[in-house]
């Protein structure tokens, strides 16, 4: 199918999204929304790159833990690489609650779609069994 043959793109311009976003400076940041706005945004935002990080995995094998943690921690040094450049930016500051917003928005979204991944995949195999 072309949309698994090309699915990788998607985590790359998600990535160059986040990237996008972080270069942007905050001259005159308003008022939040709400209190901790800021953190629902990193958790969804994080949340969508880790559902795009597991859609990554082939349907014909399940994700395993193994491939979870490896995924996770990818997600986990990304969000800090991404903390760390917004310090470079005018106006950003890098803030240890907003990397863990973004690790737990990742982790939650990578394991969504490796729960559903995964379900299908034993459906699969139950389907085929004599």
């Amino acid at each position: 199918m072309i949309i698994r043959r090309y699915r990788q793109f998607g985590l790359i311009i998600w990535c160059l999204v986040i990237l996008g976003l972080s270069s942007i400076p905050q001259v005159h940041p308003g008022p939040p929304l709400f209190p901790h706005a800021d953190k629902l945004a990193h958790f969804l935002i994080y949340g969508v790159l880790g559902a795009f990080a597991g859609w990554q995995h082939p349907a014909s094998q399940r994700l395993t833990w193994l491939h979870g943690i490896v995924l996770g921690v990818a997600i986990a040094v990304f969000a800090a690489a991404d903390e760390w450049y917004q310090m470079l930016i005018p106006g950003r500051s890098s803030d240890p609650a907003d990397w863990i917003a973004d690790l737990v928005g990742g982790v939650l979204g990578l394991t969504a779609v490796a729960s559903v991944h995964n379900h299908r995949w034993h459906r699969e195999k139950r389907g085929e069994a004599p």
